[in-house]
């Protein structure tokens, strides 16, 4: 696999059309400037205030641009070969596609597939997340060593690796 080939991938699109797509690179997040606090909170928990919600709604609006105009390349759809460009519908090319004339499946489909492709999707903040959000109550209490294999004479299994808070068990 090449260089390019690892930070690019073409995908087919909602509306049939396929679109080459790459990787989101430390200078997209520079461009992008600072990240409100709030859109890194988690929706719903009233710590956001109207502000911090307009300041990350409007961050959110400057990343979808940032994707889908500097991490695409052509698309292709009919033998048609288009660049997706942040400006005015009627103020296109014949050979570019405004954002505004992009359909909403398939701007929601290259913003994902970027983000996933990138390490920021679902499934990263899942693979991210090493506690549970709420710790949980234990009922029971347990003795160290209580929950070691026990061999069928009753003690703790010498064949197999255990672990109590005093000692580790081969």
């Amino acid at each position: 696999m090449s260089y390019k080939e690892r930070s690019r991938k073409t995908i087919k699109l909602p509306s049939g059309a396929t679109i080459t797509i790459r990787k989101l690179a430390g200078y997209d997040f520079a461009k992008l400037g600072d990240w409100p606090l709030a859109f890194d909170r988690k929706p719903g928990n009233g710590s956001q205030s109207p502000t911090s919600d307009k300041k990350s709604f409007e961050f959110g609006v400057k990343m979808a641009k940032l994707i889908l105009t500097d991490c695409t390349g052509p698309m292709t759809f009919e033998g048609e070969t288009l660049c997706i460009v942040n400006k005015p519908f009627n103020d296109t090319t014949e050979t570019e596609l405004s954002i505004d004339e992009l359909e909403q499946a398939d701007a929601e489909c290259i913003i994902d597939e970027v983000k996933r492709f990138s390490g920021m999707g679902k499934e990263a903040a899942e693979t991210g997340r090493t506690f549970p959000e709420k710790p949980q109550a234990h009922a029971e209490h347990t003795q160290p060593g209580e929950n070691l294999q026990k061999a069928p004479d009753g003690n703790p299994r010498t064949d197999s690796v255990g672990v109590d808070s005093q000692h580790v068990h081969l």
